[in-house]
């Protein structure tokens, strides 16, 4: 399942580490990479986008639409849980 639904995968996996905050559907993570035109919020690349938390929720955040951007998976395994990365495009949502 995995491997042949990454991205259900992820949205799954996101929405279990959430804790009671509501949950992102796959309509609004369109929406999010699409506003972002589908590239990197912090290097700008086209690469397969994941989750970023702005505030990682190990730290209080929660999985709403003004905390999450795209993110390549270097730049959001680089940023782990500190302080975002500067981003290069602007904050949209």
């Amino acid at each position: 399942y995995r491997q042949e639904y990454p991205d259900r995968y992820q949205l799954y996996n996101t929405n279990r580490r959430a804790k009671g905050n509501a949950p992102l559907t796959e309509a609004g993570w369109a929406i999010i990479k699409g506003a972002y035109a589908y590239r990197c919020v912090y290097c700008g690349k086209r690469k397969p986008l994941t989750q970023d938390h702005v505030v990682p929720i190990s730290k209080g955040g929660s999985t709403v639409f003004s905390n999450i951007v795209p993110a390549c998976k270097s730049c959001n395994s680089r940023k782990g849980v500190g302080e975002p990365l500067k981003p290069i495009m602007p904050m949209l949502i």
